[in-house]
């Protein structure tokens, strides 16, 4: 039956219970109808499919609307339809903010599948957020991502200026799968060329060591002046050693098992002598968090921040362009230049890739802590006596 002013004036709720709808369906136009509440609410709506998935959308309130207006905009659609177009997905992407989409894979993707959803978060609101963060995601165009990525790697570098397009491309793939925007939508991030990438070949020399532990000492946060001494002396990834427990030191075999790693598998850091000093000193002031490294300002969680106190020391020991992760390559480079053999280093540092050891060469029944014991003797070498020093400068002055 055709609806009509007449019949959608007559019509009434017949469906059970409070809860749902009761619709009138058009005899007319295949799809479109009349969804009629349980409180009287009348309102036209039009129903398609698009393969295997079902489609409703709202059209408008019954006297907002006419009987004929509404068919005529239900028409409109399923044209829409019929030309292989989703104007339910086309409608949703529309209203959708890529920082509306950025929070999505964030809390439903990154935090679940990524180790560095950090980072994720970090480049999201410090680049990428600022960029396009209001534009609707279908909205964002080839041209203006190139525009971007240009304009990152002539401010933060090439190698930071790949990983946002990376980034930027998961993102809308992301949107994609999960039909936030339509599959057939094309990805602006996808086929821009990248930045040939060098490997960074930063390194600090063993004659740095005292003065970058002077400078060290005096920082006021001990969990994060044995976190860097920690890293030197077992040439720990960063985020490794900060996630490091008490639980997991094996004080018997001078062991630190490391569990949440780059590569997924929890592997044995050997522990020379001063690192185990170091961790026995930081024993006598276990907060009970477990963590090794605990945070000073948020109990019960890990050391968090330790790139801004990091950039304060380097800058006064004169290390402006050493990073935390230079440190582990520096611990590297020292020892292959003892003669270290590169394959005793590469489990040292927990590398699958040889190519990935061959880098640092830039610079026993045990020979993985034969390693770590050298670079223990490498260090400790190097290392002058802090209180000499200032006493020398004290004579000095005086």
């Amino acid at each position: 039956m055709k609806l009509t002013k007449s019949l959608c004036d007559k019509a009434v709720y017949r469906g059970k219970g409070k809860k749902g709808f009761y619709a009138l369906w058009d005899g007319q136009l295949r799809g479109f109808g009349l969804r009629i509440t349980p409180s009287g609410t009348k309102t036209f709506f039009v129903y398609y499919r698009v393969g295997r998935r079902q489609r409703t959308i709202t059209i408008g309130r019954y006297g907002v609307l006419t009987v004929d207006q509404a068919r005529k905009r239900a028409q409109e659609i399923l044209v829409e339809v019929s030309r292989g177009n989703d104007p339910v997905a086309e409608r949703k992407a529309q209203d959708t903010t890529f920082a509306d989409l950025a929070t999505l894979y964030l809390e439903n993707h990154a935090k679940v599948h990524n180790k560095s959803w950090k980072e994720d978060q970090r480049r999201l609101q410090t680049r990428i957020l600022p960029a396009f963060g209001q534009r609707p995601v279908t909205s964002i165009t080839r041209a203006e991502v190139i525009r971007f990525h240009q304009k990152m790697g002539t401010e933060r570098g090439p190698y930071e200026a790949n990983r946002l397009l990376a980034l930027l491309s998961a993102i809308v793939e992301y949107a994609r799968k999960i039909e936030l925007i339509p599959f057939e939508h094309s990805n602006p991030a996808r086929l821009i060329e990248k930045f040939n990438e060098r490997s960074r070949a930063v390194f600090m020399k063993k004659e740095d060591i005292p003065r970058l532990f002077e400078a060290l000492d005096k920082d006021k946060n001990p969990y994060f002046i044995a976190f860097i001494k920690m890293v030197l002396f077992t040439a720990a990834r960063k985020t490794e050693l900060l996630c490091a427990r008490w639980k997991n030191v094996d004080w018997d075999q001078r062991i630190l098992w490391l569990e949440d790693t780059k590569n997924g598998e929890a592997y044995p850091i050997r522990l020379s002598k001063s690192a185990i000093a170091i961790l026995n000193s930081l024993l006598l002031l276990s907060d009970g968090s477990g963590y090794i490294f605990p945070s000073t300002d948020e109990p019960g969680k890990r050391l968090w921040n330790v790139d801004r106190p990091w950039r304060e020391v380097r800058k006064a020991a004169g290390l402006d362009d050493i990073t935390i992760h230079d440190l582990r390559r520096s611990a590297a480079s020292w020892l292959a230049q003892s003669g270290t053999p590169l394959q005793h280093i590469g489990a040292a540092l927990n590398h699958k890739d040889r190519k990935t050891v061959e880098v640092y060469a830039r610079l026993s029944d045990d020979p993985v802590r034969d390693a770590v014991d050298k670079l223990d003797e490498i260090i400790s070498g190097n290392v002058i006596d802090i209180e000499k020093l200032r006493q020398s400068k004290k004579t000095d002055t005086a």
